[in-house]
């Protein structure tokens, strides 16, 4: 080794190891002529015996562990616990590989790391290839981010059609070793800058970026355009065969633009690219329309191969002055009094007229730089450290000789940290409006940043509640225990809220706001007795349910459950409208993508989702998808289940409260039943009284939530958890002896405990500011009572797994037993009571012949169930069931031939109690055979309804 490399090679250690502990070791592995391995430990204190070393084992393989290891005793994965730079090793041309390389040559893969957009920190060259290191500001912790870290590189391997080694126990030749495995061949560092990154930025960053490894074969093109169709030296038509392939392979014009920008392809287009940039992208794009064009009307062109790149090398000019810094990823230094000073008598601007623009001082004249002045009005600064992507961007003008301007908003700060970046940017803004000396643009970029000192720093939160629990973040403002303070804060995530719009008021004097929630409940109750109360209850529960996350095992969904009509949409609606403008509630047949998108970004406030219903979801692969949706909701996980997680794509947990409407109870997995409150709908209260009444409202309840939240963060999380705790034994206490599973009864005990809670504070409320005076009060606190009871036992009815169909059944049979229903024997045409009449039978050649009147039976029973919640399902998903069961045949009611006769029904197929329908039958047939026996209703014995008369009791 030579004397002068010495340094360098010390230089790449420390730069690699950088922020390691020294007492942990640097693993060093030979391979003799003989494959014989040998390890050694190096303490990383001890690294300047490396050249010592490579002189050892000169004639040997000698190669060094990317990550420290923690002991001696192995490489291993187990052994590694820092990772200081991310890596990937190109292999290029035949020699000393095992698969053709798509890299011809060093120069050719060069030029394609040259043109990737996040400059490499080091480039190796290792004799057949490149090893390439990108340095991270911190080094990874490997005990927690092996697997991320890993991941990480794989991508990269994918993106830069890299070889395989992305594992963490990775072992690189050592620089300045000989590469002895074919001919002799000295490894060089050919790059090297002290450039590094975040690892969470530079992992986000190249998520953007297309994978090339992703093709099938990233040699060969399957040419749907055959290669005899043209020339081959014309690289027009390889670059066309090229785009036609990647377009026919759902690669998208983002995609292909950045596969053209870093591969040399044909050529043409990097060409292109450096004299005449409008010209290459209209060259480019019209491509791209050409291979969408053909694939429309050439789908079963015969396939031919054709290599994908040329071994096509451009001049490898070394990297311009931070080229390729991004997202502030790069540890940037501090600059110094002197620098400044350096900088002030380098550059000046003039602001008007014709030579507006940027100029650059020299000794004996200027020149000018641009056209035009960049001024940055604001930077906003994320001040939510509880998320992994978190962003700085800049908003301000660009302003021209003419005195127009341009205004641009929410670039990423890496646009004026990267020269090149920043001039693509502006460019394309701003069209061929913007003039620049194209030999000078980090001079340029030097002078925006300078001129630019001096602008607005706004923070940025997300919505809700901080991680504290000491602060709320509204659009315009900050909610404490204290007071309400305006804030031109920016609110992260914002643009996913779609139609929603999340916002509040508030008022000063507390009177105005409890009056306000006192009118709300006053309006509900009017309308929708209990079940008014209890959704305004339920309102609560994205206030509260943060204080309590810790204490619960899963957050509680809401439903209202009932028929068409009956205002469930409305009262969601109504209540979600506290919190913001829901006039369009999102459906529940969005995609689960985007549910989770706008669930995400809706952080503790009611996210309503409407139309819950069979025909809504589709089947039931996607019925159990939405549970599985539920399910991770409610568990605030992203656990691996049958069917992804509720991260879905975009790894986003549902953050709001999930409202749900629908007709149907279609859940029926009891454990998804469970994480959830349903409320039951039964008739339509709708009026147009009411809807006078909730378009005056809905300016006036913005004050609300504002007003609760601060009445929760005054009172505090212990106190909090201390009131949840109460309510919660007082539940246990109830139950005693009700049959459920356990893995079920602490849900059902939780969610109403929560609720009940949520009920308590309001009712707090009215009685601190005096509304106990009001009539209404006493009217509330009643009716709360007793639907709460009524609900309870609907949810453990739900959770205790009845089936709808089964139900029906039986308590159809049950009703007519009991003479509560009737069937018609045409036999004797005669029954009792026309509007207990559901169907009829009919006995002819020992058969019997039924047909039921299942919309009039629905309907009969659904009331009789009421105090229940009903059947839980709506009167089509019945009927599908029923018809899948092979109870009845057809769907709708129809006329039905009984042996000379015609009766209006549907025919019943399914098994039935025969002795129900006839006296005039024969004795005999009344014994039945066992499965025929007598069916009776599975309706919660007595005992197991709860009384729950002081449940809710205030004044107990």
């Amino acid at each position: 080794m030579k004397n002068e490399d010495k340094p360098i090679l010390e230089k790449f250690y420390k730069e690699i190891y950088s922020g390691i502990d020294k007492n942990f070791f640097m693993e060093i592995r030979t391979f003799n002529k003989n494959s014989i391995i040998k390890k050694e430990f190096l303490q990383l204190s001890d690294l300047s015996k490396v050249p010592s070393l490579l002189e050892k084992y000169e004639n040997d393989n000698i190669y060094f562990g990317i990550a420290s290891r923690y002991n001696k005793e192995n490489g291993k994965k187990e052994s590694c616990n820092y990772l200081g730079a991310l890596y990937i090793d190109i292999d290029v041309g035949k020699d000393g590989h095992k698969k053709e390389s798509l890299y011809e040559s060093i120069e050719s893969a060069l030029s394609t790391l040259y043109r990737f957009p996040i400059e490499p920190s080091i480039i190796v060259n290792s004799g057949n290839g490149l090893h390439v290191y990108w340095l991270l500001a911190e080094p990874l912790d490997l005990s927690k981010m092996s697997v991320e870290a890993e991941s990480t590189m794989k991508k990269l391997e994918e993106i830069l059609a890299a070889d395989s080694t992305h594992n963490i126990d990775r072992i690189f030749r050592i620089p300045f070793s000989f590469n002895n495995k074919d001919s002799r061949k000295e490894c060089r560092i050919i790059h090297f800058n002290e450039n590094r990154y975040v690892f969470e930025n530079f992992r986000n960053e190249i998520e953007k970026y297309p994978r090339i490894r992703t093709i099938q074969n990233p040699l060969y093109i399957s040419g749907i355009l055959g290669v005899n169709d043209f020339g081959i030296d014309d690289r027009s038509s390889i670059d066309q065969k090229i785009i036609t392939y990647l377009v026919n392979n759902n690669f998208n014009e983002s995609d292909i633009k950045f596969i053209f920008n870093i591969y040399p392809t044909s050529g043409k287009y990097l060409e292109r690219l450096s004299n005449n940039k409008p010209g290459a992208e209209a060259y480019l794009n019209k491509s791209i329309e050409n291979a969408k064009i053909h694939i429309q009307g050439n789908e079963h062109m015969n396939y031919k191969p054709l290599k994908i790149f040329r071994a096509t090398d451009f001049p490898l000019d070394s990297y311009p002055p931070n080229r390729f810094s991004y997202a502030n990823n790069i540890t940037q230094k501090p600059i110094n009094e002197n620098q400044i000073e350096e900088l002030d008598n380098r550059f000046f601007k003039l602001e008007r007229g014709e030579e507006i623009g940027y100029y650059k001082k020299s000794k004996n004249n200027s020149s000018r730089l641009t056209n035009f002045l960049v001024t940055i009005t604001e930077e906003v600064m994320d001040s939510d450290t509880t998320e992994a992507n978190n962003i700085t961007y800049l908003n301000g003008k660009i302003i021209f000789s003419d005195e127009s301007e341009i205004k641009f908003s929410s670039l990423p700060i890496s646009t004026f940290t990267s020269p090149v970046k920043l001039m693509d940017v502006i460019q394309n803004i701003s069209g061929l409006k913007a003039k620049f000396d194209i030999k000078n643009i980090t001079e340029i970029s030097n002078a925006i940043l300078f001129f630019n000192n001096n602008y607005d720093k706004i923070p940025m939160y997300s919505f809700g509640y901080n991680k504290e629990l000491t602060k709320y973040y509204s659009n315009k403002t900050i909610i404490t225990q204290d007071e309400y303070i305006p804030s031109t804060h920016i609110i992260r995530e914002q643009k996913s809220w779609n139609n929603v719009e999340p916002n509040f008021s508030y008022a000063e004097d507390n009177n105005q706001s409890v009056k306000a929630l006192f009118e709300l409940a006053k309006i509900l109750h009017e309308f929708y007795n209990g079940v008014g109360l209890m959704g305004l209850a339920a309102s609560l529960i994205p206030i509260v349910y943060p204080f309590l996350r810790k204490e619960v095992t899963s957050k509680p969904y809401v439903a209202f459950i009932g028929p068409s009509g009956c205002g469930k949409t409305t009262i969601i609606r109504l209540l979600a409208n506290m919190f913001g403008n829901f006039q369009k509630l999102p459906n529940i047949s969005s995609t689960h993508t985007s549910i989770s998108i706008i669930g995400n970004s809706l952080n503790d406030i009611i996210f309503p989702l409407d139309d819950l219903k069979v025909s809504n979801l589709g089947d039931e692969k996607a019925i159990r998808h939405f549970m599985t949706l539920l399910q991770n909701y409610s568990d605030e996980s992203s656990r691996s289940r049958a069917n992804v997680d509720l991260s879905l794509k975009d790894d986003k947990v549902i953050k709001g409260t999930l409202f749900l409407s629908g007709e149907d109870m279609i859940l029926n997995e009891t454990s998804t039943i469970a994480r959830g409150i349903v409320i039951r709908m039964i008739t339509s209260p709708m009026n147009h009284s009411l809807e006078v009444m909730i378009k005056s409202l809905n300016d006036k309840i913005k004050i609300i939530p504002p007003f609760l939240i601060k009445h929760v963060l005054g009172i505090g999380k212990s106190k909090m958890v201390e009131m949840f705790n109460k309510e919660k034994m007082f539940l246990f206490e109830q139950i005693k002896g009700l049959e459920i599973s356990n893995d079920n009864l602490p849900r059902l005990i939780n969610n109403f405990a929560i609720i009940i809670l949520c009920w308590r504070l309001i009712n707090d409320l009215f009685v601190e500011y005096g509304f106990n005076r009001q009539p209404e009060f006493y009217n509330f606190r009643n009716d709360i009572n007793k639907y709460f009871c009524e609900a309870f036992n609907g949810n453990y009815t739900l959770i205790k797994g009845n089936k709808a169909d089964e139900k029906f059944k039986e308590t159809l049979w049950n009703l007519i037993d009991q003479k509560l229903l009737e069937l018609c024997d045409l036999n004797l045409e005669k029954y009792s009571d026309p509007n207990k009449l559901i169907g009829y039978y009919k006995k002819h050649n020992e058969q019997i012949k039924l047909v039921i009147k299942i919309d009039r039976a629905y309907k009969l029973i659904n009331e009789y169930l009421k105090s229940e919640g009903g059947l839980g399902i709506s009167k089509d998903a019945l009927k599908t069931k029923l018809i899948q069961n092979g109870d009845i045949q057809n769907f709708k009611d129809g006329p039905v031939s009984f042996y000379g006769e015609q009766q209006r029904g549907i025919l019943w197929t399914g098994k039935f109690p025969k002795y129900l329908l006839s006296n005039k039958i024969e004795k005999e047939e009344e014994n039945i055979q066992s499965e025929e026996k007598k069916i009776e209703v599975s309706i919660m014995p007595a005992q197991e309804l709860l009384e729950w008369p002081k449940c809710i009791d205030l004044d107990a």
